[in-house]
């Protein structure tokens, strides 16, 4: 299931290196570790997250209303992007939709 959990110090770090365009080896000499650091942190984010690539945990955090507080409204547009990145059986799908509430800035987890 997707989520955009709210993130250590140092993955913040890492998405800040990918929403640059930033390469692995570019982000580890930014934070000061190695490049096979950078594939693992990143690796267990997007397993965090409930994406399969790095372009899907982009986009999680590329909206420009993005903060940490859990039930942050995303464009319907975003969550239509990433469903097509991730597997969901049909009842993982139900249960997501059943959460949603259409807001004016988009769909929100919140009442």
């Amino acid at each position: 299931m997707y989520v955009r959990p709210s993130l250590t110090y140092r993955e913040r770090d890492l998405v800040r290196g990918l929403l640059a365009n930033k390469v692995n080896k570019e982000i580890a000499f930014d934070c000061g570790i190695s490049h096979l650091s950078v594939k693992q942190y990143m690796s267990r984010l997007m397993r965090k997250c409930g994406v399969t690539c790095r372009a899907a945990l982009a986009d999680l955090y590329r909206e420009p209303s993005y903060s940490s507080v859990a039930g942050e409204a995303v464009s319907f547009e975003t969550f239509l992007r990433i469903a097509q990145t991730i597997t969901l059986t049909a009842d993982q799908a139900r249960q997501i939709l059943l959460q949603l509430v259409v807001t004016p800035n988009g769909l929100s987890t919140d009442s």
